[in-house]
């Protein structure tokens, strides 16, 4: 299982703006950013996108562990 770590708290941006969300990143591997965009949540590492989903962030994630089994087995080693 991937676990977050929250990078930034999610902030009013003023008006016109609206709200921004938080930004989370996988520990252990910190340069993979994991935040919401619209209707939709977004993995990306580096600027490039590693994922894209519809559905919640528990489903970005299933599915970021889908195509990167190396972040759960990280995550499990360290318990």
């Amino acid at each position: 299982m991937i676990k977050l770590t929250k990078k930034t708290d999610a902030f009013w941006a003023g008006n016109g703006f609206g709200n921004e969300a938080a930004e989370w990143v996988v520990k252990g591997a910190e340069d993979i950013v994991v935040r919401k965009s619209g209707f939709e949540w977004i993995a990306t590492e580096n600027g490039t996108r590693i994922v894209r989903g519809r559905g919640t962030k528990k489903l970005l994630l299933e599915e970021l562990e889908w195509k990167r089994p190396e972040l759960a087995a990280t995550a499990a080693q360290r318990g």
